[in-house]
């Protein structure tokens, strides 16, 4: 937010990097988990006029936890901390910090909504993006009603599912009021509690990579399968479907990695998708909803391959282009041979087919590929 006026940077994030949303993480506020700043009050104000005149929406960042320093956390902790007391994250790249994790349930859910709708109609910011904040943690603390004594008389814990899909509610309202088409944008791993119905989006994965990267050597595949995949992140239970996060800084937590697993399930990679893999799905209006896209748990039949490990999904999109996705989830590099048995409707025989990462030509579609392909990197392919 401290760019000079020489460079519009929102316009280049609209124009060039194809951005939508403009997510804000943690260092909007002083106070990790509070949604207001007094520090940083006149640069937010600017930055969200600069992001309206270019056509981008803005997201702001809160979680699940709440900071030491913040007048808040002084008078009320006792009331709103869960139980027994933890530090769940410890702010250390900017106003370094300890922060505890909190319910959002009692009267602190009061305040909460309180000072969110401020924060809202303050700013005229467009979402919200909750990172756990959907999610009822384990708890003992009883001055909002969680825990219970066994017949021995020992604090249990108890989870509070309603307390939060009456958070999630009662947010959902009060946004759509407040302005609609609010986003609400939800970052959670595993288990999708009942307060995802009041979500707009979801997004998932870190959390596959750090086990991968701590237990497995960064093998994905070792803590996490297609079937997994499939339940975590497709599907229409919610009505949406999941991004996919991956960070480019850790050395095991690759692009390529995330990008197997998702890419062939048509779920994009948030942080670090390539601008020429954007302009690919926006050139083909690709729709996962659609029955134009033909995942490879759906394809089998049409389709032979020369390993069981290479997977493919197709996207017949706009103007008779196919976006092809293939992938080998093996351990052996190697060419290998995918044919469709027969022919199938608005299939692009003649077309021209070139590589999305490199422009590269690759043949003429036959209603066949054979194609070089390294273990657990994706091969993304547009035909013209």
């Amino acid at each position: 937010i401290g760019h000079g006026a020489e460079i519009d940077i929102c316009a280049y994030w609209k124009r060039v990097l194809l951005w939508d949303y403009v997510y804000f993480h943690e260092s909007w506020t002083e106070l990790e988990g509070l949604p207001y700043t007094g520090k940083y009050q006149q640069q937010l104000t600017d930055l969200v006029k600069r992001a309206h005149k270019a056509g981008l929406k803005v997201i702001l960042y809160t979680g699940a936890v709440i900071s030491e320093f913040a007048e808040e956390t002084f008078h009320y902790l006792d009331e709103c901390a869960v139980e027994p007391l933890a530090v769940g994250y410890w702010r250390t790249a900017t106003e370094p910090q300890l922060c505890y994790y909190h319910s959002l349930t009692g009267q602190w859910q009061n305040m909460m909504l309180y000072k969110l709708d401020k924060l809202i109609r303050e700013y005229d910011i467009d979402g919200l993006y909750f990172d756990g904040s959907f999610c009822p943690p384990e708890d003992k603390n009883r001055w909002h009603g969680a825990g219970y004594s066994d017949e021995k008389g020992n604090l249990q814990f108890t989870t509070p599912i309603f307390g939060y899909r009456q958070w999630a509610q009662r947010l959902r309202k009060m946004v759509d009021e407040i302005k609609p088409g609010f986003q609400l944008d939800v970052h959670v791993a595993g288990i999708l509690p009942a307060s995802m119905s009041y979500a707009d989006s979801l997004w998932t994965g870190e959390q596959y990579l750090m086990i991968a990267d701590a237990f497995h050597g960064g093998v994905l595949q070792k803590c996490f399968t297609l079937d997994a995949f499939r339940a975590n992140c497709t599907g229409r239970q919610f009505s949406l479907h999941a991004d996919y996060l991956t960070y480019p800084k850790k050395k095991q937590w690759r692009l390529d990695n995330a990008q197997t697993f998702s890419l062939l399930h048509g779920i994009p990679i948030r942080e670090e998708q390539d601008i020429k893999l954007t302009r690919a799905l926006l050139q083909v209006g690709l729709d996962i909803f659609s029955p134009d896209w033909r995942p490879y748990y759906l394809n089998g039949k049409e389709l032979e391959t020369s390993s069981p490990d290479v997977k493919l999904s197709y996207f017949k999109g706009k103007n008779g282009q196919w976006l092809i996705i293939v992938a080998n989830l093996g351990n052996t590099e190697g060419v290998f041979d995918v044919k469709f048995k027969a022919p199938i409707p608005n299939m692009p025989i003649g077309q021209s087919m070139r590589s999305v990462e490199d422009g590269k030509f690759l043949g003429k579609f036959d209603g066949s590929l054979k194609i070089p392909l390294a273990p657990w990197k994706p091969v993304i392919i547009l035909t013209e």
